[in-house]
């Protein structure tokens, strides 16, 4: 079930999380009948504040893996309609720290890759390498190679390597 906050304008899944019928108390602490047991199994917005919140747990984050009480209005399917007034945090760009600055050899490869594909690219090779002598024909790549080293979701052809 979706675990909802309300928001200054609109309500907002929080978190998933099973309903468990069981008591009206909570780590030894009774609740009202507008109240249910919760058990938070996945965290969206773990900065959003619990709606009932305790020493321990003051935050959806801290809630995770423990029993915490809920409004049962604020309980329901996580697909609902208000699951569209959602609003996702906007978050800036990711400070680069220590990164090194350098040639991205795969982001080259996909801005070539169109080229690629109007006439694939002939290397050449020296065949004794590899135990071949008089090999002096290359061999090509391909828009299909290049995209399959792009994706890293399937191997190139053995006649390639």
């Amino acid at each position: 079930m979706g675990l909802y906050v309300v928001g200054d304008q609109f309500t907002q899944l929080v978190a998933l999380g099973k309903v468990y019928d069981s008591a009206s108390t909570i780590h030894n602490v009774p609740y009202a009948d507008d109240v249910v047991r919760v058990s938070v199994l996945i965290v969206y917005d773990g900065d959003a504040q619990v709606p009932f919140p305790t020493s321990e747990i003051q935050f959806v984050r801290q809630a995770l893996g423990t029993f915490v009480g809920w409004p049962s209005h604020l309980v329901k399917p996580a697909f609902d309609q208000d699951s569209q007034k959602r609003v996702l945090k906007l978050v800036g760009p990711v400070e680069m720290g220590n990164a090194v600055d350098g040639v991205d050899p795969l982001g080259e490869l996909g801005k070539n890759l169109y080229d690629v594909y109007q006439k694939p690219i002939e290397l050449s090779w020296d065949g004794t390498k590899f135990g071949i002598p008089n090999a002096k024909d290359g061999f090509f790549i391909t828009h299909v190679d290049v995209t399959k080293i792009i994706l890293c979701d399937k191997y190139l052809n053995i006649f390639i390597l």
